[in-house]
C-alpha cells in the first residue's frame, strides 16, 4: 500500500467533519418530531420498528437497533435490497419505518417508497432535502452535512448523530440532551482533527507494506468497523474488511495467520473505540 496524504476535496471533507456536526446541531435545535407521532408511539400504535438503508447508511443504524431492541417495540434492521425481496408482514400500518440514505435517491430506497402507503409512518434520514426520500416520507431528518466529494465521511458521522437525536425522542428523552451529546462529540472530533498531521505521521510506519486491513468492533462500534472496512476499500482500492471481533477470531484470524506465515504479505487489524 502506498503511503501519503493526497490533498484535495476528500481531505477537506475529512477535516470538516466537526463543522458538519455543528451544522447538524444548528439544524436539529430548530427541528422537532411531530407530537402526534410521539404520542402514537407512547400509546403503542406501532408494534414494530424497521431500520433500513444500504452500505454505511444501514451500518449507522446499528446503535439505534441495539437501543430500541431493549424496548417493547419489535425492532428489525434490514438492508433495503433484502426488504424488497420479502418480509411482507412488515409492510403494515402498525410499522414505523426509518429509511436512511445519504442521497435519498438510491435505487432500493426509491423502489421501497413505491410502497410507502403501506407503512404507518416513515422517518427519512437524508442529506438531500429535495430527494425522493425527503419529499415522500412523513417526517424528514436533514443531515445538513453539506456535499460529499467522494466516499461518505461527514454524512456517516452526521447519520450516527441524527439517529441518536431521533432515538432519544422515540425513547421519551430530551432532544436538548441529545444535542449536547452531539456537541460533546463535535469537540472530541475537532480536537482529534486539529492534530491530524501527527496522527498521519504515527500511522505511516504501521501501514508501510500492508496489503490487507481488517477493522473489527463490538457493540455500537461495530457500525464504524463495518463502515471503516467499506470506505477504506472505496477510497484506497486496497483490500479491507469490517467485521465483528468475534467473527474475525472465528475464521479470518486463521486465514490471516496462514497467509502471513507463508508469504511476505502484511495485514493490519484495527479496532475502533
Amino acid at each position: 500500500m502506498s503511503v501519503g496524504v493526497i490533498p484535495g476535496p476528500y481531505l477537506s471533507d475529512v477535516l470538516a467533519q466537526h463543522e458538519a456536526l455543528t451544522s447538524l446541531c444548528e439544524k436539529l435545535s430548530k427541528a422537532s418530531f411531530p407530537e402526534s407521532l410521539l404520542e402514537n408511539i407512547r400509546q403503542g400504535q406501532y408494534r414494530r420498528l424497521v431500520l433500513t438503508g444500504m452500505g454505511s447508511s444501514l451500518f449507522a443504524t446499528y446503535p439505534t437497533f441495539r437501543r430500541m431492541s431493549e424496548t417493547s417495540v419489535c425492532t428489525h434492521q434490514i438492508e433495503t435490497a433484502e426488504l424488497l425481496t420479502g418480509f411482507d408482514s412488515l409492510y403494515a400500518s402498525d410499522t414505523l419505518l426509518v429509511a436512511v440514505s445519504q442521497s435519498g435517491e438510491s435505487a432500493e430506497i426509491v423502489q421501497l417508497l413505491q410502497r410507502a402507503s403501506e407503512f404507518g409512518h416513515i422517518i427519512g434520514v437524508t442529506n438531500n432535502s429535495e430527494s425522493n426520500l425527503a419529499t415522500r416520507c412523513n417526517t424528514v431528518v436533514d443531515l445538513a452535512a453539506g456535499a460529499e466529494s467522494t466516499v461518505s465521511c461527514k454524512t456517516y458521522l452526521c447519520t450516527l448523530a441524527a439517529l441518536h437525536w431521533m432515538r432519544t425522542q422515540l425513547l421519551c428523552g430530551s432532544p436538548l440532551d441529545a444535542i449536547q451529546d452531539i456537541l460533546s462529540a463535535e469537540r472530541a472530533v475537532a480536537g482529534y482533527l486539529s492534530q491530524w498531521q501527527d496522527h498521519v505521521a504515527a500511522w505511516m510506519p504501521l501501514i508501510d507494506g500492508v496489503q490487507s486491513i481488517f477493522v473489527t468492533g463490538r457493540g455500537d462500534s461495530l457500525a464504524t468497523a463495518l463502515t471503516g472496512g467499506l470506505i477504506l476499500k472505496e477510497s484506497t482500492r486496497q483490500h479491507a474488511e469490517g467485521m465483528s471481533c468475534a467473527a474475525f477470531r472465528h475464521g479470518q484470524w486463521k486465514w490471516l495467520t496462514r497467509v502471513c506465515w507463508s508469504s511476505s504479505s502484511r495485514a493490519l487489524v484495527l479496532r475502533p473505540h
